[in-house]
């Protein structure tokens, strides 16, 4: 960020083209960008039908960067404009501050978006904010939601990490999880946890059990489906889990029976 202007002084806009605007996701999309997630996907064709029905959108914030507009928020919304090939120019707002302000209203705008941030994607932001501006404590947790414990965690991890020789720039390029691992190693999980686990396992089984009544086979295909469309990243942390039978085995005999019994 060291290379953008102030943001300040740039002209007044109300609308531009799409070729007049820049994307910087890496420092102004905090969501997951590294694949489109099935709930972005999703988020974007429901833009575009709303843009099929009242032609524009809420605007777009912009930021001058001195040589051009970068857009701060609204990476879905131009993502749907794109894919509609909109050639007419679209409403802008601009916001005008320093690098650091306009990362911080990125973040913030972000949170309150359609498409609620993760708490991985949360943490992630506010460890971006930690590691390229001076904000206060209290800007990075309203901006993102993330707990003050959190953020104080972030600055004693990123002032060790500076005092072992990592600079800013090869800190950027971690998430907060993989950060916080190289300081101390992966974290194992605690006994409380598993007992958590244990106890929610036979929660949602009692709950799944009563839902799919006494023909849970035939319900798989329905099952998969509505877990894809709560969220694809709740679909992958499952594919994920170490307690998911993955890659799968042929069940013992007395598994065969109990399943036998539970679905007939």
């Amino acid at each position: 960020m060291a290379d953008l202007a102030s943001g300040e002084g740039g002209p007044h806009v109300e609308e531009l083209r799409l070729d007049q605007l820049s994307l910087c996701p890496a420092v102004f999309q905090p969501r997951n960008t590294i694949a489109i997630s099935y709930d972005s996907e999703k988020h974007v064709r429901e833009l575009m039908r709303a843009i099929k029905e009242v032609k524009s959108l809420e605007p777009i914030v912009v930021w001058w960067g001195g040589d051009g507009w970068v857009v701060i928020d609204g990476h879905h919304r131009v993502a749907a404009y794109d894919r509609l090939e909109r050639s007419k120019p679209i409403p802008v707002v601009v916001f005008e501050g320093t690098p650091q302000d306009a990362l911080l209203e990125s973040i913030r705008l972000n949170g309150q978006n359609k498409l609620p941030m993760t708490t991985q994607e949360k943490a992630n932001a506010a460890l971006r904010l930690c590691l390229l501006t001076s904000k206060s404590k209290a800007d990075i947790v309203k901006a993102t939601g993330t707990s003050s414990g959190t953020v104080a965690e972030m600055r004693r991890v990123i002032s060790e990490l500076k005092g072992q020789g990592l600079t800013v720039e090869e800190m950027s390029t971690f998430t907060w999880k993989s950060l916080r691992e190289r300081l101390s190693g992966p974290r194992e999980a605690s006994g409380d946890f598993s007992e958590y686990t244990e106890r929610r396992a036979a929660e949602i089984k009692a709950g799944l059990l009563d839902l799919l009544h006494k023909n849970p086979l035939n319900d798989a295909d329905a099952l998969a489906l509505a877990i894809s469309e709560v969220s694809y990243e709740f679909a992958r942390r499952l594919m994920n889990s170490e307690h998911w039978p993955i890659p799968w085995s042929e069940p013992e005999d007395d598994d065969e029976d109990e399943l036998a019994e539970v679905a007939y």
